[in-house]
Formats: structure tokens, sequence, C-alpha cells
């Protein structure tokens, strides 16, 4: 089986949710200037990913283990997920998730948060690389092996090795179990909420929004899956029945002005999204 290099960190599945007729989005990436650059019209094959970015060192040398077994079933549980609720709500009914289905949404949306680029925004894999570099050396050196400490030093001569390592550290770093978070998830319930106007939520690279400090009462987390639905996450101490709401236009722009903080955005709407990045500000 050859190994897969390109890596979404969006999930296909869920940029088709906010593609167009033809099934492509309109997607704007930052340059190095800070500043987003034109929107290209693209598919979500070339939307929203890095090469090797789940990339783990191997025994046999770089494996995809991560980008297929790890993130592969939780890509295949949103190309589910997605397309139910809105289902669900297009009949005129309630998604509800009890149980297991509702504690699998919420670690799914953790895992989610934190797969991207966006949540490591003042890291790279070079620096995080050296980081591992200086404390493996220590420990060597610590155990008075000067054998291994020399053939490490000459394996890591590189700066691609430096940085392959730095991304092991990252990917694992992702991937690691999180019980704390995830019991402090418990706390919150999700409910839906619609956009019932010209309104349209937009897709980012971060894909989730926290509004509010994690020891806000108030905090919301903000997770839209289609341009007219997002899920929200709140607090409950006690489940509000209420499992639907009705966006405000001020709502969906202080959602897609979240976005507008990340590393990429993607829309059907290519008004929208040059709206949000300035494009048309800079041709003029």
């Amino acid at each position: 089986m050859s190994r897969s290099k390109r890596h979404h960190f969006v999930p296909q599945a869920l940029q088709r949710q906010f593609a167009d007729e033809r099934g492509k989005l309109w997607y704007a990436e930052r340059g190095e200037n800070g500043l987003f650059r034109p929107a290209e019209y693209r598919s979500p094959t070339g939307s929203f990913w890095k090469r090797n970015y789940y990339t783990l060192l191997g025994a046999d040398g770089p494996t995809d283990v991560v980008e297929r077994e790890h993130y592969g079933k939780i890509d295949d549980y949103i190309g589910r997920l997605v397309p139910h609720i809105s289902r669900v709500i297009d009949d005129g009914m309630i998604p509800l998730f009890t149980g297991d289905a509702l504690t699998s949404l919420r670690i799914v949306v953790l895992h989610m948060m934190r797969r991207t680029p966006d949540f490591f925004r003042g890291f790279n894999d070079f620096a995080l690389g050296l980081k591992f570099i200086e404390k493996y050396e220590k420990h060597l050196q610590a155990a008075d092996n000067s054998y291994l400490l020399k053939e490490f030093r000459q394996e890591m001569l590189s700066e691609q090795r430096v940085r392959e390592q730095g991304r092991d550290v990252r990917v694992r770093a992702t991937i690691s179990p999180m019980p704390a978070i995830e019991g402090a998830m418990e706390e919150f319930f999700p409910k839906f909420v619609l956009s019932r106007t010209r309104h349209s939520f937009v897709l980012s690279s971060a894909m989730i929004y926290r509004r509010g400090s994690a020891g806000d009462p108030n905090l919301e987390i903000w997770m839209p899956i289609a341009p007219k639905v997002a899920i929200l996450f709140r607090r409950e101490k006690l489940r509000d029945p209420v499992i639907v709401e009705i966006a405000s236009a001020s709502q969906i722009r202080e959602v897609n002005e979240c976005a507008t903080k990340c590393e990429a955005l993607a829309s059907h709407s290519h008004e929208l999204i040059a709206s949000l990045t300035g494009e048309w500000r800079q041709k003029r």
C-alpha cells in the first residue's frame, strides 16, 4: 500500500457541505505577509491540506498510520454525521444526541479542534524538533551513554531530520488522550443553530471556535457544519429543551469574524469570502 502524503486537516466530507452546486469552493489562504491571498476556485481535494502533515517516524521509516487509522475514522464519522444532521433538520425534525452518541460527538469535536495548524500556531516542527533533541541529549548524557549520544547527534545533522522529529512530536501530542478535557466537556450539550436568512457561515482551517475563556460559565463552542447550520455547545446544568435556535445576522457575522483569524477560509460564495478576507479592498 502506498503511503498517503496529502493530508487534509479539514475533512473533505465537511468541505463538501460548504461547496457550490459544482462541488467546488472559493478558498483563500494567508500569505507570508499575514494577509489573505485572493480566493481560488478549488475542489475539496485541493483545499485545507498539507504534505505529510500527520506523518510519523515509524520503525521502518515514515508512516501514514495516523492519517489512515486515526483521522480516517474521524473523517468517516464526519461523513456520516453531517449529512444526517442536515437531513433531519430539512425534514423539520430535531437531531438528538444522548448516551454514547453524545460522548462520541464531544470527543470528535475535541479532536477536530486539535488537528489543525491553527491549534499549533506559534509553534513549528523545526523548533519542536530542536527542543526534543536537547531533552534527549540530556537524557543520554545523564545515562553516560556516549555511543548512543554520538549516533543520535550524527542522525540529527540535517534540518530536514530535525523537522521530521518535531513533526513526530507534534502529531503524537495531537492524538494523545485528554481525559481532563474530555471530562470538562461533559458539562456541554449541543444545540443546532440555523440561518433562515441570506447570511451564511464560512468554513475555516480551525473549524471550531471558542467564544469566551475556559473558566467563563457562558463559554460557547461553535462548529459550523454547513452554510446554514452550526453546532453550538454550551454548559447546561439542567438540559435545556430548546435544541434548535435561529441565528441572527449578528451572530453569524461574529462567528465568521472568528474564522478570519484562521489560516484559511472557504465558502460556496466568492462574494462572502472576498468580503471577509479584504480581497476587494486590496484590488482597489
